[in-house]
C-alpha cells in the first residue's frame, strides 16, 4: 500500500511538472492543493474495510441464490405484466 501511495504522489508531481503548473510561484499553492487532494483520497481508500476474495465470492453466491426467485431473467415475466409484449389486435374489426 505504501508503494502505491508513493507512486500516486510521484505521478501527481510529474504531471504537475510536465504540464508547466510548477513553473511559477502561484503554482505552489496549486501543487499543494493537488497533493492535499491526493492525500485525502488515499486516506479515504485506507479506511475501506477489505475482505478476502473468497469471502466476497461466497457472499455474492449466497445473495444470488437467495434472490433468484425474484430475478425476471431467471424466472421470466408474466405476459400480463410485460409492457413490451406485442399488442393484441381486436377481433371485431
Amino acid at each position: 500500500m505504501f508503494r502505491f501511495r508513493r507512486a500516486l504522489l510521484q505521478t501527481s508531481a510529474n504531471s504537475l511538472r510536465t504540464s508547466g503548473i510548477m513553473s511559477n510561484n502561484n503554482a505552489s499553492s496549486s501543487s499543494v492543493a493537488v497533493a492535499q487532494k491526493a492525500v485525502k483520497q488515499l486516506r479515504l481508500e485506507a479506511k475501506i474495510r477489505r475482505i478476502n476474495v473468497s469471502q466476497a465470492a461466497t457472499d455474492l453466491k449466497n445473495f444470488c441464490l437467495q434472490n433468484a426467485h425474484k430475478d425476471p431473467l431467471l424466472v421470466g415475466v408474466p405476459s400480463s405484466d410485460n409492457p413490451f409484449r406485442p399488442p393484441k389486435s381486436c377481433g371485431l374489426l
